[in-house]
């Protein structure tokens, strides 16, 4: 464990964990304090000089602090400081917690898929830059939890986001925490899904089983996406998608559309509360806004578990110097275009999976859609479903 100052506090860096935790003025005083043996009267009499407070004063607010530690399970035996100035009750060193701050720590309960999340965030401010995206993803607090997600300021107005076996996240700036925040939700829950590897496919209904849209980043399936609910198609997410492993039918992972700014002035005019949502920045740089919908059509949580039976597999590419066309695809074909789309996270594939995942492509309807605008999409889109 090393500290490391900041100018306001410090940092706490456990190289073995790979955690890092925040301290405030006072708590990196006593770190600093009792890892030098300082006696527990040396101690309180130099916070006391320092603080401008009573000798008494200082020893109830050293002892309170420990306690807190204490009850937290977070005491080291490496370090003591002199039990009887702490009332003959042994104090010792501490591992200090993220949650050491003048504020108390706020949690926000997450179900994605199967997995409950539950992501701590050492000061409110935090917690409520990001509240309004991960209220999507809200579940009831569980008996137990499958996964912690850490989230602490750090210095020069960054965050760090702390996920289970996972070096730490750096995030340089606030614009950029509540996606990072989502994404390593994502991340988390996928880790823990027993499904096939994800997906990267917008998912819509029908009255027949899902259409599933695989596609690379800066094809145009999310703005297809967007176009297709506002055409009144049920869309059920636009990124991320898993296959059960056994039936290989398909769930999204969360509700959301996430539209790139890129894309705002070619899908506003088709959802006029587009600019009323908040935009973010990624920490891949990209500007995005998140749309969820309401008014009684909604996207379906991920925590549903909606599987749906895939009837077609259509693989769109927007591209505005080639006539709109769909047509069919063989089932190598359309293996060579899927496979690019496959995140191996999780569980990974093993040879039967493998052969699994051909014969579902082979029995399934695939087609391949080039499209001019969203409009002209959204025209094909309802060809092929109703074909």
């Amino acid at each position: 464990m090393s500290f490391h100052a900041d100018g306001a506090g410090g940092l706490l860096f456990n190289g073995r964990a790979q955690t890092i935790f925040q301290l405030d003025r006072a708590a990196a005083f006593l770190w600093c304090s009792l890892a030098e043996d300082c006696t527990a009267a040396d101690l309180a009499r130099d916070y006391a000089h320092r603080a401008d407070i009573g000798l008494d004063e200082a020893m109830a607010h050293l002892t309170a602090l420990i306690d807190r530690w204490r009850e937290m399970g977070l005491l080291a035996d490496s370090m003591t400081t002199d039990d009887a100035a702490f009332g003959g009750r042994s104090r010792t060193g501490v591992r200090i917690p993220l949650n050491v701050s003048p504020r108390r720590p706020v949690s926000i309960a997450c179900r994605v898929l199967n997995a409950d999340i539950a992501v701590r965030f050492v000061e409110p401010a935090l917690a409520r830059l990001c509240a309004p995206l991960l209220d999507g993803l809200a579940g009831p607090p569980p008996k137990a939890w499958n996964a912690l997600i850490d989230v602490l300021r750090v210095e020069r107005g960054g965050a760090a986001l702390l996920c289970p076996g996972r070096p730490p996240f750096n995030v340089p700036s606030l614009r950029e925490l509540a996606p990072a925040v989502l994404a390593n939700v994502v991340r988390v829950a996928l880790q823990h899904s027993a499904d096939y590897p994800a997906i990267h496919a917008a998912m819509v209904s029908t009255p027949t089983g899902a259409m599933v849209l695989p596609a690379p980043s800066g094809h145009g399936k999310s703005t297809l996406a967007a176009g297709l609910w506002s055409a009144g198609f049920e869309t059920m997410c636009d990124d991320t998608i898993v296959l059960d492993r056994e039936t290989m039918a398909a769930s999204p992972v969360i509700p959301y559309i996430c539209l790139k700014s890129g894309s705002w002035p070619a899908i506003a005019d088709r959802l006029p509360g587009l600019w009323q949502h908040p935009a973010y920045r990624r920490p891949d740089g990209m500007h995005v806004r998140y749309i969820r919908t309401g008014g009684g059509r909604t996207l379906r949580h991920a925590a549903s578990r909606r599987a749906l039976p895939v009837r077609a597999l259509v693989f769109p590419s927007y591209d505005p110097t080639t006539p709109t066309e769909w047509r069919p695809l063989t089932t190598a074909q359309a293996l060579d275009r899927l496979l690019p789309c496959l995140d191996p996270i999780g569980h990974g594939f093993d040879a039967a999976d493998i052969d699994r995942l051909i014969a579902w492509v082979d029995g399934t309807s695939r087609y391949a859609l080039s499209h001019t605008s969203v409009e002209d999409g959204i025209a094909a889109m309802k060809e092929i479903a109703s074909s």
